[in-house]
């Protein structure tokens, strides 16, 4: 029997699943503050000004939703929420499966040869000159007795990742880097 082809909604979810969440201000609040923490310690651009929007669902840096930035910032803005929800779940004891899959975080540290370069938007411009990308990777291998981070790769990035955390191992718990 042959294989029917079907297509797939953007952002397909599961019947009777609702992802709308009914957060007070406080709720909405103490999640950003450890989202804010993250982004200071990878030296983000505009990460005192940091809050979860309830209509939108998601978080606003410095007066800026995450959507409305380039490919490269809402890549990282997304790893930042993923690791957030995580260390605020530790923090508070909340059930969470203590691992987390990112792909692509570091969008805007495509290497300078590669052509796609020169659309690199002023934000993502300004993370690279923050050097981001050192503070994020330092931060993560600090994380490695809490947490199994994956990197799923989309675009080069080889050049990137830290030669001393490529298959790193601590403890108990891993960081496997992929890419």
């Amino acid at each position: 029997m042959p294989i029917k082809a079907t297509t797939v909604r953007s952002r397909q979810r599961a019947d009777g699943i609702d992802f709308n969440l009914e957060l007070s201000n406080s709720e909405a609040h103490e999640p950003s503050t450890v989202i804010k923490r993250i982004l200071k310690a990878w030296n983000h651009p505009g990460a005192d000004a940091v809050h979860f929007e309830k209509g939108d669902q998601d978080i606003v840096v410095d007066g800026k939703r995450r959507r409305d930035n380039g490919a490269g910032v809402r890549a990282l803005l997304h790893a930042a929420f993923k690791i957030g929800v995580l260390i605020y779940c530790i923090e508070k004891g909340l059930p969470h499966p203590r691992f987390v899959i990112l792909e692509s975080p570091l969008f805007a540290y495509r290497p300078a040869e590669e052509e796609r370069f020169k659309d690199l938007t002023e934000d993502e411009l300004e993370l690279r000159r923050a050097d981001v990308a050192t503070h994020f990777y330092h931060h993560l291998q600090g994380m490695a007795d809490l947490t199994q981070l994956i990197f799923v790769p989309v675009t080069r990035q080889r050049g990137t990742l830290p030669l001393s955390m490529r298959g790193a191992r601590h403890g108990t718990a891993s960081t496997e880097i992929h890419g």
